[in-house]
């Protein structure tokens, strides 16, 4: 159900980047078509030709990443490029240029698509060939590097990287195991085309008296003596030397890389309070928690049976308002969700809406362990069905009558994915009266929910 957050992480980079997911290939296709990767006796750009050609060029130990991206470009960038395009590899010791970020691409042909201009950077010129935007290439090598286990790019810019933590101790990174973490040390310097020689961290309030205004923390931002914009779209310049990340995805990735590496336990959100009328509540404490569940999330299931005990003790204590929303990640429990939802609007019993959410993960237990015995996996499809029929005599009501509430879950689940919460369970909370929310993506014990609760109840 779940891949290793690196590449997923990876994945989305890519995404975000536009054109580069389109180029990059899980699994490598074999090149149809198109020139010998470089013509034997000449060096340099030379080697490309007097025509269209598209060039990687390398510095000493990135032959085989150099390799791979001629292979991937080749066999993506074919409908992007004249026909008669030449494809090779260049060592960037031939060029009197210093390039920001190796491997590069460099590209020179008349006619190209509308796509692929958008990511090339005419302001600069090689002998006629011109690069492919830095902070697009950057993340596109780091992609396909990790993904081969080769080194990954390397820059010609420095920048120390600052971390600006939130306002409460769960919503901060872990600075020292943040530059342990090479793998996410190398991913934010693909973000930011820059090599990272230090990292930093300061308070909100420091941030702000140095003119960087964030919506989301912790969050990272970079300080550099170079201009980090140059030959870039998705970096922005906050204020004198420091660079942030323009595209609210990218922030939105970062997030989720601290929280999935444990790097920090939540984020915090400007203006992150969510509308939860109409939806399941219980208790009338000052502090709010949102559960996002999905009905086939084996997570959530362990969040039922482990965690929410503790939350509904808070909720007696008179500490906590208790709020259920949809983040529907498996289709096949949409009618499930529906007819609870259904359910809730009907009668206003919150405590009963929980009963039956806790009874119906109880079934989908069961169904999973009568799946992994048999390995049939038509038994998961007919297995909703059935619980959904269940359900309906449980509560006495027909799908058909509730089909309305379709439209409030879809939009319960639109409400998480827009704020950056992919996973379930996930969890927003804010403190009654308060413009910032705290979320937290997965599972997570008790323990993380009773300390956001206390660090809010000690808030003036």
């Amino acid at each position: 159900m779940a891949k290793k957050a690196h590449i997923l992480l990876a994945a989305i980079l890519v995404a975000v980047l536009s054109l580069a997911a389109t180029y990059y290939l899980l699994h490598e296709k074999k090149a149809s078509g198109g020139a010998a990767a470089t013509p034997t006796g000449l060096v340099g750009l030379e080697a490309c030709g007097k025509g269209p050609a598209l060039a990687v060029v390398y510095e000493p130990g990135q032959e085989r990443l150099a390799e791979q991206l001629v292979k991937l470009l080749r066999s993506q960038l074919a409908s992007d490029l004249p026909k008669d395009t030449k494809y090779c590899s260049v060592s960037a010791d031939t060029l009197q240029t210093k390039l920001r970020v190796l491997p590069a691409i460099l590209i020179r042909a008349d006619n190209v698509s509308e796509r692929l201009a958008k990511i090339i950077d005419y302001n600069i010129s090689i002998k006629g060939f011109h690069p492919v935007r830095y902070d697009v290439v950057s993340v596109f090598a780091y992609q396909v590097a990790i993904n081969t286990a080769l080194p990954t790019p390397t820059y010609n810019v420095e920048a120390t990287l600052v971390v600006v933590q939130g306002s409460i101790p769960e919503a901060r990174v872990d600075v020292e195991k943040l530059k342990e973490n090479k793998r996410v040390m190398d991913m934010l310097a693909a973000l930011f085309a820059a090599k990272i020689t230090d990292v930093k961290e300061v308070s909100i309030e420091e941030a702000e008296a140095m003119g960087i205004n964030l919506d989301v923390r912790p969050m990272v931002v970079a300080y550099s003596q170079e201009d980090l914009t140059q030959g870039t779209e998705s970096i922005v310049r906050l204020t004198d030397n420091y660079y942030g990340l323009e595209n609210a995805d990218l922030r939105k990735t970062i997030l989720y890389v601290f929280t999935s590496q444990g790097l920090t336990r939540a984020f915090e959100m400007l203006n992150g309070v969510i509308n939860v009328s109409g939806h399941p509540s219980m208790g009338s404490g000052p502090v709010h928690i949102v559960v996002f569940e999905d009905f086939a999330c084996p997570y959530c299931a362990r969040f039922y049976r482990e965690v929410m005990p503790e939350i509904n003790k808070m909720v007696s204590d008179g500490k906590v308002t208790l709020h259920i929303m949809d983040l529907i990640v498996h289709k096949e429990v949409e009618k499930l969700h529906t007819l609870l939802y259904c359910y809730y609007n009907k009668t206003g019993n919150g405590e009963a809406y929980l009963d039956y959410a806790k009874k119906v993960y109880t079934w989908f237990e069961k169904l999973m362990s009568e799946y992994q015995q048999t390995g049939n996996a038509s038994l998961l499809t007919s297995g909703f069905e059935e619980l959904a029929k269940q359900l309906e005599q449980e509560l006495g009501m027909k799908y058909s009558e509730c089909e309305w509430a379709k439209q409030v879950v879809e939009e319960s689940t639109q409400e998480a994915l827009s704020r950056g919460l992919t996973g379930t369970p996930s969890f927003v909370i804010w403190r009654e009266g308060g413009n910032i929310a705290y979320y937290v993506i997965g599972f997570r014990d008790a323990d993380l929910f009773k300390a956001i609760v206390a660090s809010l109840l000690e808030q003036q």
